[in-house]
Parts: C-alpha cells; sequence; structure tokens
C-alpha cells in the first residue's frame, strides 16, 4: 500500500513539474509574440 502511495506522489509530482514547465513555454511564446507585433507596428 505504501509503495502505490509513493509511486502516486511522484507521479504527480512530475506532472505538476511537466505542467509548469509547459506553462513558463508558453507564456515566453506569447511574450516573443507580442515583442514581434510591437516592433512590426513601431
Amino acid at each position: 500500500m505504501m509503495e502505490i502511495l509513493t509511486l502516486c506522489s511522484i507521479n504527480n509530482m512530475c506532472f505538476n513539474y511537466e505542467r509548469t514547465v509547459h506553462s513558463k513555454l508558453i507564456s515566453t511564446k506569447i511574450r516573443r509574440h507580442f515583442l514581434y507585433r510591437i516592433t512590426l507596428i513601431a
């Protein structure tokens, strides 16, 4: 029983980590896109 709980918590940590990295990547892409748009307008 304990091993299953440990596996679940490790899996959850990995999932949260991946999600955080993914959202950071997306926000970086959006920021670059906005900077590109601003330089086009200016």
